[in-house]
C-alpha cells in the first residue's frame, strides 16, 4: 500500500524499480553507503566547522589547518563505513 503522498524522488526510485522503492521507503532496509560519499560528508562536515569556528574568530585559516580539519572529519566517516562493510 502507497501512502497518501508520494515525494518525486520516491515517485522516480518507485518506477525506476519498484523492489528498491519497497527496500528503502517501506521497510526502511540498512543501506550500504557508497564510499564516494565519505568524502562528501568530511568535506560538508569541515567545511561547517570551519564557518561556525570563523563566525566566533576561532579559527585558523591556513590551508594546512583546512585540510587537517577535512581528514579528521574524513577519517571518523571512513570508520563509520567500514563499520557498516563498505570497502574500498
Amino acid at each position: 500500500m502507497l501512502p497518501p503522498h508520494i515525494s518525486h524522488s520516491s515517485r522516480e526510485t518507485l518506477e525506476r524499480c519498484a523492489r528498491a522503492y519497497f527496500l528503502t521507503r517501506m521497510t526502511r532496509a540498512p543501506q550500504m553507503p557508497a564510499m564516494w560519499l565519505v568524502g562528501g560528508s568530511a568535506v560538508h562536515e569541515a567545511t561547517e566547522h570551519y564557518d561556525l569556528m570563523s563566525i566566533v574568530g576561532n579559527e585558523d585559516p591556513s590551508r594546512e589547518n583546512i585540510g587537517r580539519i577535512w581528514e579528521a572529519y574524513f577519517d571518523t566517516q571512513l570508520s563509520a563505513a567500514r563499520a557498516k562493510g563498505v570497502k574500498r
